[in-house]
């Protein structure tokens, strides 16, 4: 009876592992490239990841930004804003920092939840284009 309850255990352990290397795999095919999302108000905002930036274009507020992009786990980034073009309103943002934790991933997309600085959480949805 022990061998065979240490036996489920050990399976149970193995396959959490194994989740949890799955999802790290999916998450990294998201480090690099050109994504899309929804902007708060509406519009699309066009992302392109390369190195350790992230530029962001709003095209329905006109703005532009750059961010500094830190992985501090294999689903998980820190996005500092670096730069803003556009609205001047907007430069006072610069400087600030949102946390983004990766929820779910499909062949195309994720879903994360993004955090700011003030501890607002915002559930985004990012695609990858192509």
């Amino acid at each position: 009876m022990r061998i065979f309850i240490s036996f489920i255990l050990l399976f149970f352990i193995n396959s959490i592992s194994s989740q949890d290397i799955i999802a790290q795999l999916e998450c990294k095919k998201f480090r690099k490239g050109k994504f899309e999302m929804t902007g708060p108000s509406g519009g699309d905002i066009k992302i392109k990841r390369k190195n350790k930036y992230q530029f962001e274009r709003y095209n329905r507020e006109n703005q532009k930004y750059k961010f500094l992009i830190e992985w501090t786990s294999p689903c998980t980034y820190k996005l500092t804003l670096q730069k803003v073009k556009g609205k001047k309103s907007a430069k006072r943002f610069e400087g600030s920092v949102v946390n983004v934790e990766i929820v779910a991933v499909t062949n195309d997309s994720y879903t994360a939840n993004s955090r700011t600085q003030d501890g607002k959480i915002t559930i985004i949805e990012i695609e990858k284009s192509y």
